[in-house]
């Protein structure tokens, strides 16, 4: 449930070891409960980045 989860307070201290990678990209991603405008998948490549529309569900 990742680094601000609720299991993360359940390690105890001293046991947990992070490790960390950093890539040269960044993203950005975004959830909205509203209707689809579309069926389907849409995404775009440039050389510049990626862009995609999906859904994880029909509200969302």
């Amino acid at each position: 449930d990742g680094f601000h989860g609720v299991s993360r307070e359940s390690i105890p201290e001293g046991v947990l070891q992070a490790y960390e990678h950093e890539y040269p990209v960044a993203w950005l991603g975004i959830l909205a409960e509203a209707a689809p405008a579309t069926d389907e998948l849409i995404y775009c490549l440039h050389e510049n980045g990626f862009a995609l529309y999906s859904m994880r569900s029909p509200r969302v």
